[in-house]
């Protein structure tokens, strides 16, 4: 047994050598096959090839240059679809001389040329700069009024212009319907009593509007002292104004018979046309002046008739 074993120890011996020397042989086979992939040939420069390793972090200090000396790229990525053909860091630089045909697929004629950062008469409107036109609180010159007046010149919706609800100032009660004449009338039956001192008392007024007017007036005068005889006077006026002026009166003592006899009483009637009167009041003024010490102004009564037309 021992010279058996023998044997094949010295036959075990060449077989692990020359197994070890085959491994090594195809190892450095492999990596000189996938290194010459990479070995780039020594430029003309005289700068010495490195190899770059697949699928591994090649790390250097110099940049790496790769020649083509025959046609075609020097470089060819092709990846899968979807997938970036060359990734850089993310504060890289820009690329030197490297140009890009399209942005998202679009050609440089699609987009706006910029000039001073801008497009061209980005800053203006048909060609009008920003200070023709009003600002969001301006507004145009006089757009608050119209031909130059401002809104309150005019009337608003639910006024009405002054005076619109008359004419020539006059109300629509200033007016009697077509062909209708309109009747004014006061009366003072009570009357007023006077003396010289009174001076001229009004005895009925009635207040009219403007128009033209046929008046007749009347008022009875009595003597109540029964001894002394009296004088008196009354006038008809339209706004102050004496229209007419009945003629003056003497009442004594009952044709003269004896003192403590009946005063007498006399009727004095007026009467008066006033075309374009302005309106206002119509009144009987009466005054008394004598020996009398009272006269009593009674009865006294003003119908006016508002006509279209005097002749």
């Amino acid at each position: 047994m021992k010279p058996t074993r023998d044997l094949l120890r010295r036959l075990w011996r060449p077989t692990r050598t020359t197994s070890v020397v085959v491994g090594l042989a195809v190892m450095f086979a492999m990596v000189a096959g996938v290194a010459s992939l990479a070995v780039a040939a020594t430029p003309s420069g005289g700068e010495t090839a490195t190899v770059i390793f697949k699928g591994v972090s090649n790390t250097e200090t110099t940049t790496t240059t790769l020649i083509n000396r025959g046609l075609g790229a020097a470089l060819s990525l092709r990846v899968r679809p979807g997938s970036p053909p060359l990734t850089v860091n993310a504060d890289a630089g820009t690329a030197t001389n490297l140009s890009a045909d399209k942005l998202d697929g679009k050609d440089s004629t699609e987009f706006v040329s910029a000039i001073d950062g801008k497009a061209p008469d980005a800053d203006k409107l048909d060609g009008k700069d920003s200070t023709a036109f009003l600002g969001a609180t301006a507004k145009a010159a006089d757009s608050d009024k119209l031909d130059g007046r401002d809104s309150t010149d005019f009337l608003g919706a639910n006024d009405k212009a002054a005076d619109s609800d008359k004419l020539d100032g006059k109300d629509s009660t200033d007016f009697a319907p077509a062909g209708t004449a309109a009747a004014y009338t006061a009366r003072n039956d009570a009357g007023k009593s006077m003396n010289p001192e009174s001076g001229n008392v009004v005895i009925v007024s009635k207040d009219v509007p403007a128009g033209s007017y046929a008046i007749n007036a009347k008022v009875s005068l009595n003597n109540i002292d029964d001894d002394d005889w009296a004088n008196a006077s009354c006038q008809l006026r339209a706004g102050g104004n004496v229209v007419d002026r009945g003629s003056l009166l003497t009442m004594g003592i009952n044709g003269g018979q004896e003192a403590d006899a009946v005063a007498s009483t006399e009727e004095y009637p007026l009467q008066a046309v006033v075309a374009g009167f302005g309106g206002g009041a119509i009144t009987i003024n009466c005054n008394t002046f004598s020996n009398s010490d009272r006269v009593d102004a009674t009865n006294a009564v003003i119908t006016a008739i508002k006509v279209g037309s005097v002749e």
